[in-house]
C-alpha cells in the first residue's frame, strides 16, 4: 500500500490538471478544429473587422495573463508599401486606446538615436547607453506600449536587427533579474527588414499581416 502514496503536490497537481480537462471550455477547445464552425466564424468575423484589437489583445493577454510576464513576445505589424504606414498607425493607436493602454508611438524614420531619444522623456538622449537606459525604465518600471514605427530607416548606422532584438530581449530577460514586466513593445516597419531579421527576432514576436491599401490611386 505504501508504493501507492503519493506526496501532497503531486496529488494537486493531479487534481489540477483533472480538472482542467473537465472544464467545459477546454472540453470544446479539444475537440476537432474542422468541428468547431462557430469558433471560426467567430475567429473570420474579429479578423475581418476587428483585426487590429484582435492581435494587441491576443498578444497582451498571452504576455500577462497566460506567461505571467515570463518571456514575453513583441508585436511585429508588417508595411508592404509607404500608403500603408499612416492607415497601420492610425488603426494601432485606435485599438491601443481600445485597450485602455499608455503608450508613446516613436516616429524613428530619419531620425538618430538623440532624435529617438526625445520620445522617450524619462532621461537626456545622447548615446545608446542613455537610449537603452530609458527604454529599460519604461519597459521595466511601467506599463506602457513603445510602439516604433520604421526603425529600420532610422539614421542609426548600428546593425538594425541586433538592436531590434537587444530592445525585445529587455523585456523578454525581465524575468531573470526577478522582474515580471508590465509593459509591451510594438514593431511597425517594412516586411523586407522583418525578412532580413528574421534569424535574430523571429523566435520573439508575433506578427500581424496588415490590411490592404493599394500602391496607387
Amino acid at each position: 500500500m505504501t508504493d501507492n502514496i503519493i506526496s501532497f503536490e503531486e496529488f494537486r497537481l493531479e487534481k489540477k490538471r483533472a480538472e482542467s480537462e473537465n472544464d467545459p471550455i477546454m472540453q470544446i477547445l479539444k475537440k476537432d478544429l474542422r468541428e468547431q464552425e462557430d469558433l471560426v466564424d467567430w475567429y473570420l468575423f474579429h479578423s475581418s473587422f476587428n483585426k487590429y484589437k484582435l492581435f494587441l489583445h491576443s498578444l497582451f493577454y498571452n504576455n500577462h495573463e497566460r506567461l505571467k510576464g515570463s518571456n514575453p513576445n513583441a508585436g511585429f505589424i508588417q508595411i508592404f508599401n509607404e500608403r500603408q504606414i499612416n492607415s497601420i498607425s492610425s488603426r494601432t493607436e485606435e485599438a491601443l486606446k481600445w485597450l485602455n493602454r499608455r503608450y508613446i508611438l516613436i516616429d524613428c524614420k530619419d531620425k538618430t538615436i538623440q532624435g529617438i531619444g526625445v520620445n522617450l522623456s524619462h532621461e537626456k538622449c545622447n548615446s545608446f547607453y542613455d537610449f537603452f537606459k530609458s527604454l529599460q525604465y519604461y519597459l521595466l518600471e511601467t506599463n506602457h506600449v513603445l510602439v516604433f514605427k520604421e526603425f529600420s530607416k532610422s539614421k542609426i548606422t548600428r546593425n538594425k536587427s541586433d538592436l531590434t532584438r537587444s530592445i525585445i530581449k529587455i523585456n523578454d530577460d525581465a524575468h531573470i533579474k526577478g522582474i515580471t514586466p508590465l509593459s509591451d513593445i510594438i514593431f511597425i516597419d517594412h516586411a523586407s527588414f522583418l525578412q532580413k531579421a528574421w534569424k535574430n527576432i523571429g523566435l520573439y514576436i508575433e506578427v500581424l499581416s496588415t490590411h490592404w491599401v493599394p500602391e496607387k490611386e
